[in-house]
């Protein structure tokens, strides 16, 4: 309960742009009267306003891929809830892609929806992160390290060339060369010096193209393995899921290590899958919640 003239400032505040998004009653007002366009427009551009999506029994909404798709590029949304909304595995496996480049999401709740073994299976390898996919993150850190201090180097080399060619300019002691766009200075010493200094900016700039080369194919060669590593909560209780979803929980429990709640209530996993998944716990570090 708000009084009136809290509820005037809010309005004066909506109407004015000024909006505050810690303020959970109006994000909670404006979100309920936003349209879709409006709400996937602020899922691409994560607005402050987006921070918690809840949508219950709204297919038109919650079924939209444009929605899935923003959670790409989305940096703000924390917890996504599309319980009830008819999603299917097809609209599971749009989630687990648009996941894969996520890093912000924490909480999805896909509950009450038949998003079947398969929707499940598409989720549960979004979340994977085995040996390969560990060692091809390292490979992309390793190499944007590599080139951020050859970028930090290659300034200085910069610099120090630069410095000769503005000098050059300034001098009166400079001879042009036929066919070459370059100054040399009268005094044999000095050109050499030049010379060493206009090969070190070649040699570097050689060196950032090799650095560059080795970050976008480590890069590519981590997109066919990468998985998510940011999500803390999953709930599908109520999914339509059977044994095989829970060898798929199981496998994602040994090659994750940032879930701490797997909701997979109202299911008909039977003994073989609960078995997998309780088999699967010991290489679990995080996990503190299993329904």
């Amino acid at each position: 309960t708000i009084g009136f003239d809290e509820f005037v400032k809010m309005m004066y505040d909506l109407q004015m742009g000024t909006v505050d998004a810690t303020n959970g009653f109006l994000r909670a007002y404006i979100l309920d009267r936003a349209s879709l366009e409006a709400m996937v427009d602020m899922a691409r551009t994560s607005s402050s306003n987006l921070t918690d999506l809840s949508l219950h029994k709204k297919p038109s909404r919650g079924g939209d891929w444009r929605l899935h798709d923003s959670l790409k590029i989305n940096t703000t949304l924390t917890k996504l809830s599309i319980t009830a909304c008819d999603l299917t595995q097809w609209h599971a496996g749009e989630i687990a892609t648009a996941m894969l480049d996520n890093t912000a999401l924490q909480v999805l709740h896909v509950g009450y929806n038949a998003i079947e073994d398969e929707g499940f299976r598409k989720l549960a390898v979004a979340l994977r992160m085995p040996p390969d996919t560990q060692e091809a993150w390292a490979q992309v850190q390793d190499a944007g390290e590599e080139l951020e201090d050859l970028r930090q180097e290659f300034k200085e080399v910069n610099k120090v060339y630069s410095s000769y060619l503005e000098k050059l300019h300034r001098e009166n002691g400079i001879l042009p060369q036929p066919g070459n766009p370059h100054f040399i200075y009268d005094d044999p010493a000095a050109r050499r010096k030049f010379a060493a200094a206009r090969q070190k900016n070649e040699d570097m700039l050689k060196e950032l193209e090799v650095a560059g080369l080795r970050d976008i194919q480590s890069k590519m060669y981590y997109d066919t393995l990468k998985g998510n590593g940011t999500l803390r909560e999953l709930h599908c209780p109520d999914c339509y899921l059977y044994d095989r979803s829970g060898y798929e929980a199981a496998e994602t429990l040994r090659h994750n290590t940032t879930l701490t709640v797997l909701n997979l209530e109202n299911n008909s996993i039977s003994t073989g899958g609960c078995c997998a998944i309780a088999g699967a716990l010991t290489h679990h570090p995080t996990l503190t919640h299993l329904r």
